[in-house]
C-alpha cells in the first residue's frame, strides 16, 4: 500500500462526488482489417502489467488515500453487439476495486479507457506505443522505475517545493471571477454531463511563441472581447519535467493563468512561463484556503503536441486522441491537440453554457484568423509594426502586395480572397470581415 499522490488525493476528492465520467480518458482506436484478438488481448495485459498504477485501486485509510493492487487484472473484452462505445467511455470505474483502465473491442475499434487518477494526455500515446510494440512482436525496454518509485518521487518533489510555491502564490492567487461569454455569465467549476463542439482552430505560428501560447492568447483576447475586465482561465500543465518520457501517471496539474483586458501576447507570455518552476506543487498545496472544485475557472485550456502514431503489425490505425466521455469540468473545457500541421479541438461544455458554447467557438476562431492574417501582412510589409486597422495602400501597397497577401492566405489559411476585398476593405480586420461574410 503506497500513498498516492498530492494530484491523486486531490483528483479522489472532487471524483468521489458527482459525474465521474468527467475524469474518464478515453483512447479509440480504428485498425484497418479484423485485429488478431488473441494476440490484441495479450498485448492489453502486458501493457497494463508493464504500467503498474494501471493495474492498481485507490483507496482511503483515516482520512488518507493510497494506490493499492487492483482486485483483478485488466483484460480486453469484446463487446457485444447491443453495446455501445459511450455506453462503454461513460460507464463507472470502481475506484476503492480498479483496475483504473478498460479495454473493450468493438469489431475493429479498440476502446481504451483510464481514470485519470493513473492517466494523463500524454500517456495515451505511451499506451499506443506499447501496445503497438507488443502487438507487433517487439519487446520494449524495461521501465527505469516502478509506480512505487514514481509516488516517492512525487513526494520528494512536493516536499522539496511547496514551500517556494506557497511564497509566489501569495498575493497572486484569488478566486477566479465568473466569465461572460456572449452576453451570459458562466460561474461553472465543478462537474457534470456534458456535449461537445469539435472545431479546428486556425492557429498560426507566430515569431516567439509557440502554438500553444498563440492559442491560449486567442482564448483571452477572445473572453476579454465579451467585456471581461478581468480574465482567469485554468490551464493544464504537464508536470513531466524529470523522469522518463515513457510512464503512464496523472502526470498534470492544473494552474490558472489571468491577464488584464488590453493585455498583450508577450505580457500572457510572461505569467504563463513564471509558473512553469511551480507546476510540481498542487495548487490546493500552495494555498491553503481553496474551496475543492473540479475545475479552476469557468473556462479552462488543454494543448498537446502529437508525436508520430505507431504502426500496429506495419499498418495504420486511425485514432480519436479526443474521444468524449460525456462529462465536463466547468463551464467551458476547451481540448487540442497539435500534429505538428493541424491543430484538432474539441470545446466540452455544460448545459448552462450550452447556449453559447457555439458561438464562442466561431469567436476563438475569428480572432485566430485575425491574428495569423495580420501575422502575413506583417511578413509581407516586414514590418511588425502594422495593425488590424492599417490600410494597405497607405502602407505603401499595391495589387502585388495583395496578391503576395492573398497567395499565403490561401497556403496557409485555406482561405480565398478575391483582390477587389482589398480595394474594398484595405485593412486586416475590413479583410477578415468581408471574408467571415462572405
Amino acid at each position: 500500500m503506497i500513498q498516492a499522490s498530492a494530484v491523486q488525493h486531490g483528483m479522489w476528492l472532487a471524483a468521489a462526488r458527482v459525474a465521474p465520467a468527467a475524469y474518464h480518458m478515453p483512447l479509440v482506436v480504428t485498425f484497418a482489417r479484423d485485429p488478431d484478438t488473441g494476440l490484441l488481448a495479450k498485448s492489453c495485459a502486458a501493457v497494463a502489467e508493464r504500467h503498474g498504477l494501471l493495474s492498481s485501486a485507490i483507496i482511503e485509510r483515516d482520512g488518507i488515500t493510497y494506490v493499492v493492487p487492483a482486485a483483478f487484472p485488466a483484460a480486453l473484452r469484446v463487446a457485444g453487439p447491443d453495446e455501445s462505445i459511450a455506453e462503454e467511455i461513460a460507464r463507472p470505474f470502481n475506484l476503492a476495486e480498479g483496475p483504473l483502465i478498460r479495454f473493450a473491442l468493438f469489431g475493429r475499434t479498440l476502446v481504451v479507457t483510464a481514470h485519470h487518477l493513473v492517466f494523463d494526455g500524454q500517456s495515451k500515446e505511451v499506451l499506443l506505443r506499447d501496445l503497438a510494440a507488443l502487438y507487433s512482436g517487439a519487446i520494449p525496454e524495461p521501465l527505469p522505475t516502478t509506480a512505487a518509485d514514481d509516488l516517492a518521487a512525487d513526494a520528494a518533489r512536493l516536499a522539496e517545493r511547496r514551500g517556494a510555491a506557497e511564497e509566489f502564490w501569495t498575493g497572486r492567487w484569488s478566486e477566479p471571477p465568473p466569465l461572460v461569454v456572449a452576453g451570459l455569465e458562466l460561474t461553472g467549476r465543478d462537474h457534470g454531463p456534458g456535449q461537445v463542439h469539435p472545431f479546428t482552430p486556425p492557429v498560426p505560428d507566430l515569431p516567439g511563441l509557440t502554438r500553444f501560447e498563440t492559442l491560449l492568447a486567442a482564448v483571452h483576447a477572445t473572453l476579454a472581447a465579451y467585456g471581461n475586465p478581468r480574465v482567469t482561465t485554468g490551464v493544464d500543465l504537464s508536470t513531466r519535467e524529470r523522469g522518463p518520457a515513457g510512464v503512464i501517471g496523472p502526470y498534470a496539474t492544473e494552474l490558472p493563468v489571468g491577464s488584464e483586458s488590453g493585455a498583450d501576447l508577450t505580457e500572457l507570455r510572461r505569467h504563463l512561463r513564471e509558473l512553469y518552476p511551480h507546476r510540481a506543487v498542487p495548487l490546493a498545496r500552495a494555498v491553503r484556503r481553496i474551496r475543492p472544485h473540479a475545475a479552476l475557472a469557468p473556462v479552462s485550456v488543454s494543448y498537446r503536441r502529437l508525436g508520430e502514431t505507431p504502426l500496429f503489425d506495419g499498418e495504420l490505425v486511425e485514432v480519436d486522441w479526443l474521444a468524449f466521455a460525456g462529462g465536463v469540468r466547468g463551464d467551458l473545457q476547451l481540448q487540442a491537440v497539435d500534429d505538428g500541421t493541424t491543430v484538432t479541438a474539441s470545446l466540452r461544455y455544460s448545459p448552462a453554457a450550452a447556449p453559447v458554447a457555439e458561438r464562442f467557438a466561431q469567436d476563438l476562431c475569428a480572432h485566430l484568423t485575425r491574428t495569423a492574417v495580420l501575422a502575413i501582412w506583417r511578413e509581407v510589409f516586414n514590418s511588425p509594426e502594422i495593425g488590424p486597422d492599417d490600410d494597405l495602400f497607405d502602407l505603401g501597397g499595391d495589387s502585388l502586395t495583395a496578391t503576395q497577401i492573398i497567395a499565403r492566405m490561401r497556403k496557409h489559411l485555406g482561405i480565398d480572397v478575391d483582390i477587389d476585398t482589398f480595394f474594398d476593405h484595405p485593412t486586416v480586420n475590413g479583410v477578415v470581415h468581408a471574408t467571415a461574410a462572405g
